[in-house]
């Protein structure tokens, strides 16, 4: 990875050619066998099979492939004759590389993957948010409106998202974290606050903090000479316009102050130009909300200023720089100028400290430059006196060993502090490379100069071209040591990890591609081919629920099945291929030949009505013909889903009526641009499936599966019907999953699934594979160029989610040099990375074996790319023994996932016996119903062999005994013998028995033994029959009784409904109090999604997800009413015995603490106003008194 020291953007792009192999009509393809014949009956059928016409009843799905011909020595002259049948030539079709520039975010030359309207041409309904849902164009520049009414899209899950959905006077919540600050702007006066950051942590929970106190504004304000407190409501509006936005960066104006900030990530400097206005009463101003105690160092000099809080401060000159120092944080600061400027400073009555510049010189004659101002601030230490006990804690996530001193800091920020980003900062790659698998990453930062080429500027000094930025630990990675300033590391501590300075106005990352296919790098073991070809021939009747083919119900499960039977049928035809009669060679040099004697596989007609339950599956979705149509967004730009409401697997609502542009809930927030990546990344693999099984499908709705793909991947500005790359936060590396939520969250943006977005890009990659070769075999090569390109940026994508991944969601051992996160956190993973926060859990539960499985699904062949072996080896353990502690793990699905990495670390064998005796819940259950067990199995023959696998654990010993017992439809214990007891059972619960009632239920309304004791022990008779609960207190077995027990099907049994009772005052002061705010909120509190949220607790019913819950709409929330929402962080640490915080304090000056991570705030002592994630000890010294702040108070 190489800085790059000027801006030269052309970077030139060599068009590659497809992964797949060569691929035919689908009249050339084979039937699947359900069994062998002899060589001579194989070679008679192929001559047949290849000079036949198609059969009338339509193409099979399966495509024949190149089979490769080889000369073995000693090889029998059959053995020749069946090679020469099954080789065919390669036609290289002439093909001259163009040098192509494909600029990404920033940039306006990329040419668009499609220049269809979505309305116009592609069909799609258009609908226009009202306005409480809209963009709000008050704080949007008109810049960002195309002329003519043409399409515009907008940025609808960036990294700085928050400061675009602005409503009214800016709050808390808008604010961005460019790293190693954060940013926002409801500091003293209107301008950009810069605030220290460090991090606050236990075991499962790291969340980025300050102290809101501690931060600095660049702003501006009125004459602080004549500042009184009639004209506050003047000059105290924060509001802004945001001008520019890119993904590296966003830039804010504040109009009538005639100020402008580029907020861009990395950045080692907060920057603020003025325009400088004659006839304005408004001044450039440095604040903080602490008394300056300390003179001001002018210039590094003698020369001094005072603050004075017995009036104005004579004005004094400085001509490069002000070093600060406040001793309540222990911060010393550092503000740079680009003029000469007169400064003044004054301490309020509210002893706060304004320092203002009240006139700068004008332009050297002969400059360039034009009248302005740019101030740049950055801090120089945070422990000058080793006062704050906080801010002077070492280790990652605080001060690092590496941290720079402040002498040298200070010289190093004088030598480099000319040059900063502007607002075009872009995106750019370029694929040289001769094979293509490997790109490079280009940051442009725009660099802009605060001397602008005036030579007798004081700012100027040497090393004056050498931006300086932080990067992050994956680009350091890549970064060789001359391209560190001074050849040295200087580093500050982020929330994901220490971010070290770079030298230069752009940087060259290189970055590896990774190989696309349906296919895993090696083929299935011979040895696993019978048990495959089991699991096919019942997997291959898969049908998608009814729901599903009407395109009804949510996008994202609907995406899950389409997935799911594509992957049969792509395991299906790789099978076909080693056991079917044309791949003899390969059977019999491979070791296939016995093993496939022995197999059964699907018939020819069953492959071919499964593949067109396939496409007609994929095809409802996207041609107009669905429930819930695809419906573009006109406010936001985008497609989004009109939202479905169920009952009876029908949609009780159809278009115009759409519930998903006013629901948050509904489908986990897609029309609010939640999870796009997510779920339109199973359709596009679903479609890729398809294309590659029927190429005519392909092309005839080639447009409406990019459709989809721009919505999540457009790499081009030039297509204003979606933003640039959604998703992607190409300094990250990652994705950023949630969208345009209302009101945002306090913690910004985040991802829960890295895996998902990783296949959601892989599915991007395989459609542009598959449709390149198809429009190639056709001669189209306009579209053959598109589809070459889609191809490129959906490897391009996966390759970076891939690194970031690896780094920032798989955490590795404490003993490892290269890990990025404090000791304190154990956790083999991150389940949500926020923008300021990491927490092992996720959206919908908090079982242990949920935040580790959410990061290893889908299974598909890039699955072994993302997941290192030391890395599944950290999870095993953790991951096997939340499984073997609840049942619900294999029921609902997500023990497919452990079985998956079991055989990762070595054990295949084992492995595949375990699926086989997994229930059929596992595949049907939320948590499994994208799996299959023909997919699972294939996943474990195709892992690579190792050769010294870590011990296997004693839980992997087990086997079926641990899954839900059968079902029974009498009265035994509730499988409690030890809690539900004969005392218990005869306990009156209102005028019958607790036996009484389970035993109505099971006669009268056919519940089995099980449901019945849950609903009456878990909800209506909790405190009374509670002990006969078996969703809270059931552990164990099967026993050889419970096998012997009869049972019955119950598809037709209705479920119970859950009920959820109003929360009690303990479950809302409980961590279960940190949900969303819904119309109703509900939270589960027993069962697989213990601690998961939702605005309808049906669907917890319907897939038996929780055994109970309660309601906690009623319960104390936030009074802040743009922060009712931010509850779902919850106080992840323990109560304090520092006592209930009064009001007053709450909502004082004083309180600036994150209630959910450092809730115990210092009132008097050393550390006043200090912040702590634990009680503060009160013989430390420290701290004299504190208190808890509480969401009551």
């Amino acid at each position: 990875m190489t800085p790059r020291p000027d801006k030269d953007k052309n970077f030139a792009v060599t068009e590659t050619t497809g992964l797949l192999k060569k691929a035919y009509d689908s009249t050339g393809s084979l039937p699947l066998a359900s069994s062998y014949g002899d060589v001579r009956d194989s070679i008679e059928q192929q001559l047949q099979h290849t000079n036949a016409k198609t059969p009338a009843d339509g193409p099979s799905p399966f495509r024949k492939r190149q089979a490769i011909g080889m000369l073995l020595g000693g090889s029998t002259l059959c053995a020749l004759l069946i090679a020469a049948l099954f080789w065919r030539p390669h036609h290289h079709q002439e093909h001259h590389d163009e040098q192509r520039h494909v600029p990404l975010p920033g940039s306006s030359v990329s040419a668009p993957f499609s220049d269809l309207d979505p309305v116009h041409d592609l069909g799609l309904a258009e609908h226009v948010r009202s306005k409480a849902v809209a963009p709000q164009w008050g704080y949007l520049s008109p810049s960002f409106k195309s002329p003519h009414d043409k399409r515009n899209a907008l940025p609808t899950n960036s990294w700085y998202q928050n400061l675009l959905m602005a409503r009214d006077e800016p709050s808390n919540l808008q604010r961005a974290y460019p790293a190693p600050y954060l940013v926002d702007l409801v500091g003293m006066i209107p301008g950009l606050r810069a605030h220290v950051t460090h991090v606050e942590g236990n075991a499962e929970v790291m969340q980025l903090s300050f102290n809101e106190e501690f931060g600095l504004v660049l702003g501006a304000t009125k004459s602080i000479a004549a500042k009184n407190d009639d004209d506050t409501k003047e000059w105290t509006s924060n509001k802004y316009t945001v001008t520019a936005a890119t993904n590296l960066g966003v830039t804010l104006e504040w109009d009538s102050l005639n100020m402008t900030s580029n907020i861009v990530r990395g950045m080692s400097f907060v920057t603020m130009e003025y325009e400088k206005n004659e006839n304005s009463s408004i001044f450039p101003t440095i604040a903080s909300p602490l008394e300056m105690v300390d003179p001001i160092l002018v210039d590094g000099s003698d020369i001094k200023l005072r603050c004075s809080s017995d009036g104005v401060s004579d004005p004094i000159l400085a001509k490069r720089d002000l070093e600060m120092y406040f001793h309540q944080s222990d911060f010393a600061w550092m503000v740079f100028l680009s003029e000469p400027a007169w400064i003044t400073c004054i301490i309020d009555k509210e002893r706060r400290t304004l320092i203002q510049i009240i006139d700068y010189e004008a332009a050297e004659e002969g400059c360039n430059r034009k009248e302005k101002l740019v101030m740049r601030a950055a801090l120089l230490d945070q422990c000058m006196t080793n006062a704050n006990p906080i801010s002077c804690r070492n280790g990652l996530g605080h001060r690092l060993i590496d941290e720079p001193k402040k002498g040298e800091y200070t010289e190093l920020l004088r030598a480099h502090v000319d040059i900063y980003p502007g607002p075009n900062t872009a995106v750019s790659y370029d694929i040289t490379d001769p094979t293509g698998d490997q790109a490079t990453l280009h940051f442009d930062w725009d660099p802009q100069s605060m001397s602008d080429e005036c030579p007798n500027n004081s700012t100027k000094v040497e090393g004056q071209n050498d931006m300086l930025m932080f990067a992050l630990p994956h680009h350091m990675d890549r970064f060789a040591p001359q391209y560190l300033p001074n050849g040295k590391r200087y580093c500050k501590s982020s929330l994901t990890g220490p971010m070290c300075l770079v030298r230069g106005s752009g940087w060259s990352l290189s970055q590896i591609l990774p190989q696309i296919s349906f296919r895993a790098s090696r083929p299935p073991k011979p040895h696993f081919i019978p048990r495959l070809g089991f699991a096919l021939v019942k997997d291959i009747k898969f049908r998608l629920p009814a729901y599903v083919k009407r395109g009804s119900g949510d996008t994202y499960f609907s995406g899950k099945f389409l997935a799911k039977l594509a992957r049969i049928l792509t395991v299906a035809e790789e099978v076909e291929e080693l056991c079917g009669k044309k791949g003899f060679l390969e059977r019999h040099i491979g070791g296939y030949l016995q093993f496939c004697r022995n197999s059964t596989l699907p018939s020819q007609s069953e492959v071919r009505d499964a593949f067109q339950e396939l496409r007609e599956g994929v095809e409802v979705w996207i041609n107009g013909t669905a429930e819930t149509p695809f419906v573009y967004d006109r406010s936001w730009g985008g497609v989004i889903s009109c939202g479905c409401y169920m009952e009876n697997e029908k949609c009780i609502n159809k278009y115009p009526d759409c519930p998903g542009f006013s629901d948050q809930g509904l489908n986990f927030g897609n029309g609010f641009y939640n999870d796009h990546h997510f779920h339109y990344g199973y359709h596009i693999y679903a479609a890729a499936a398809v294309a590659y099984f029927d190429p005519a499908w392909g092309k005839k709705h080639f447009e409406q599966v990019l459709m989809l793909i721009r919505d999540i991947a457009n790499p081009s500005k030039e297509d204003s019907s979606f933003p640039l790359f959604r998703h992607k936060d190409w300094y990250l590396g990652s994705s950023w999953a949630s969208g345009t939520t209302i009101p945002p969250h306090l913690n910004g943006n985040n991802q829960e699934s890295s895996s998902e977005a990783i296949a959601a890009y892989e599915g991007v990659a395989l459609f542009g594979q598959v449709m390149e070769e198809v429009w190639r075999s056709a001669d189209d090569k306009r579209n053959a160029a598109i589809s070459s390109e889609i191809s490129k940026v959906g490897r391009l994508l996966t390759s970076t989610e891939l690194t970031s991944a690896k780094k920032y969601w798989h955490v590795t051992s404490k003993d490892d040099p290269q890990r990025i996160y404090p000791e304190i956190y154990t956790a083999h993973c991150i389940g949500i990375l926020w923008n300021t926060m990491a927490q092992f859990g996720t959206w919908f539960g908090a079982a242990g074996y949920l935040p580790i499985g959410i990061q290893l699904l889908p299974l598909t062949a890039i699955s072994e790319s993302r997941d290192d072996l030391s890395w599944i080896n950290a999870v095993y353990e953790p991951l096997t023994k939340a499984c073997a502690a609840d049942f619900r793990c294999t029921t609902s699905g997500w023990s497919v996932l452990q079985l998956a990495v079991f055989a990762t670390i070595g054990y295949k064998e084992e492995a595949v016996m375990r699926v086989r005796e997994l229930p059929d819940d596992s595949f049907e259950n939320a948590g499994g119903n994208g799996h299959s067990r023909t997919n699972t199995i294939w996943y474990i023959a195709t892992r690579p062999d190792v050769q010294d696998p870590i011990p296997m654990l004693s839980y992997d010993l087990r086997g079926k005994e641990e899954v839900q017992p059968t079902p029974e439809y009498e009265l035994n214990n509730c499988y409690l013998p030890k809690t539900c007891t004969p005392e218990v059972l005869g306990r009156l619960a209102g005028d019958f028995t607790c036996a009484e009632r389970i035993v109505y239920l099971i006669k009268e309304e056919e519940q089995t033994q099980w449901d019945a004791c849950w609903r009456v022990g878990g909800l209506e008779y909790e405190n009374i029959c509670g002990p006969c609960n078996p969703g809270v207190h059931y552990s164990g077995s099967k026993t050889e009784e419970d096998k012997k027990k009869h049972s019955k099907d119950t598809t037709d049994v209705p479920q119970p409904v859950l009920v959820c009772p109003p929360c009690s005052q303990k479950q809302c002061d409980s961590d279960l109090n940190r949900c969303p705010v819904y119309k109703r909120t509900f939270v589960c509190t027993e069962g697989t999604s213990k601690g998961g949220c939702t605005g309808d607790p049906k669907f917890w019913a319907e897939e038996q997800q929780c055994d109970s819950c309660c309601e906690m709409s009623d319960c104390l929330k936030l009074k802040d009413k743009e922060a009712q929402k931010l509850t779902r962080d919850g106080n992840a640490f323990e109560k304090s015995s520092c006592p209930p915080c009064e009001p007053k304090i709450c909502y004082g000056k004083i309180n600036q603490c994150p209630i959910h991570t450092a809730p115990y705030v210092c009132t008097d002592g050393p550390s006043f106003g200090g912040c702590s994630a634990s009680p503060w000890d009160l013989s430390s010294g420290q701290c004299s008194e504190c208190c808890e702040i509480k969401l009551e108070c």
